[in-house]
This record gives C-alpha cells, sequence and structure tokens, in this order.
C-alpha cells in the first residue's frame, strides 16, 4: 500500500534540494534540458519520413537520457534505422500505435528490435546488444505522448516505489509491457499530489518557459520528482559520515 505520508516526504526531499540549489540552477544545469528534449521530439518526429535515420537523428538528442558511458540506445536505434528502415519503422508504429493496449505496444516493440538486433548479430558474426528494453522504450512514448505515457528509468524508480510502499516487489522475467504497469499506480499517486503543490507548479512553470510543450499533466515533472530524489538519497548514503555525526563514546 502506497503510504502517503512517505509520498510527502519523497517531495519534500525534492523541494528541499531546490531550494538548496535554486530553481533557477535546477532548470539550467541539471534537468531542464529533459524538458526542451521533449520538445525537440514533438517538433521532429514524423511517422512517414522518407530518410528515418535522419528524422531520428534529429528528433532525439544525443543526451544522456539515450546516451551514456554503458548506455547507446539511440546509437543502436539510428543503425537499426539504416540498416533496416522498413523493421525499424514497422517496430515504431507498433510502440506508438494508440490504438492498442500499451502492455501489448511495449511488448510488441520489443520483441520487434530484439528480432532485429538478432538478424543482424547473426549477419555480422557479433554479440552485440540494442538497450531496447523498458527505459528507452518508455522514453520514446514519454516524447511522444508526453501527456499520457511515462518516461521510466527502472532503477531510480524500483527506489521511489520502495520508498513510499514497503511491500512493492518485482519478479524476475516481467515482460517490458507488465514492467510498465507494475509502475503505474505508484506515478499516478504522485501526480495527483505535486498537481496540488505550487512550488511544484511554478517549478514546471520554469522548467518549460519558451516551449511550445508545458507538461500539462505533470508526468515529466513526475519523472523529474522521481529521478531527482532518488539520486539525492543515492548520494546521501554514499556520503562519509562526519566527525559530528558519530557519537562519541565517554
Amino acid at each position: 500500500m502506497i503510504s502517503e505520508q512517505k509520498l510527502r516526504q519523497w517531495v519534500d526531499l525534492y523541494l528541499q534540494h531546490i531550494e538548496e540549489i535554486s530553481p533557477e540552477v535546477h532548470v539550467r544545469d541539471e534537468e531542464g534540458y529533459k524538458f526542451r528534449s521533449v520538445e525537440m521530439f514533438q517538433r521532429n518526429y514524423m511517422d512517414d519520413a522518407s530518410d528515418l535515420a535522419a528524422m531520428l537523428d534529429r528528433a532525439i538528442e544525443k543526451n544522456n537520457l539515450a546516451v551514456g558511458n554503458r548506455y547507446f540506445p539511440r546509437n543502436m536505434l539510428l543503425i537499426f534505422a539504416q540498416e533496416y528502415p522498413e523493421e525499424t519503422k514497422a517496430a515504431l508504429n507498433a510502440l506508438f500505435d494508440q490504438g492498442k493496449d500499451i502492455r501489448i505496444r511495449l511488448d510488441k516493440a520489443q520483441s520487434s528490435f530484439d528480432h532485429i538486433m538478432s538478424e543482424r548479430n547473426r549477419k555480422l558474426g557479433e554479440k552485440a546488444i540494442s538497450f531496447m528494453g523498458l527505459r528507452f522504450l518508455s522514453l520514446l512514448l514519454g516524447f511522444r505522448y508526453p501527456n499520457t505515457c511515462n518516461a521510466i528509468k527502472p532503477r531510480e524508480w524500483k527506489v521511489f516505489c520502495r520508498f513510499v510502499d514497503e511491500d512493492f516487489a518485482t519478479t524476475s522475467h516481467t515482460s517490458t509491457g507488465n514492467q510498465y504497469l507494475l509502475f503505474e499506480p505508484y506515478i499516478e499517486a504522485l501526480r495527483k499530489y505535486i498537481k496540488t503543490l505550487p512550488q511544484i507548479r511554478n517549478l514546471r512553470e520554469q522548467l518549460t518557459r519558451g516551449l511550445d510543450f508545458h507538461d500539462e499533466e505533470f508526468r515529466w515533472m513526475a519523472q523529474d520528482v522521481i529521478y531527482v530524489t532518488a539520486r539525492v538519497l543515492a548520494k546521501s548514503k554514499s556520503e562519509p559520515e562526519s566527525t559530528h555525526d558519530i557519537v562519541q563514546e565517554p
């Protein structure tokens, strides 16, 4: 069961972090780029692009949402789009088909990209991975439909869910679609709460200022609150205790 008290504590930690660094620094140096990335995708994505790879290169910004030291889904998607354009377009169309249940869409897209990866590896004699899991597929959904779909980073989301619900648990071999649904009620509870907070509404205005995308449904604000607080907690746990925090024996 989701604890409302723990939910408020989580958001309080977020707001405390924002107050410590200032909203301006948060927007400029920390999380503002994510909201701009949604805008970039919205402006450039086309279902019927003649050059799929070039369109995706414009639509998906090269930042740590899709690129990291050990995380290269953007690169792989562009390779797929260049080498297997029809199969890649079909996989994306399946993912973005709003007429289907989101669980089915995610699982079908996952299966399609796995097949493309398998075929490419067989052809080249490689063992590469596609990185097309929940994190990147939900990011694409969050870009395409930011007011109805959630962009999820599983590691931080698990920290959040366990914080607000001590009974939260995941099972191994859960499909991508079922993983997405597992997090949904926790995100909905958070969205409902942060919509009531003037501080969050003001920060949302700053994060989306100058953009056509205004995050009307607070889904990207929820993403921000979950991710930032999880990182704050991780940092606090990794810092060594100061001498002031150590109880000296008499």
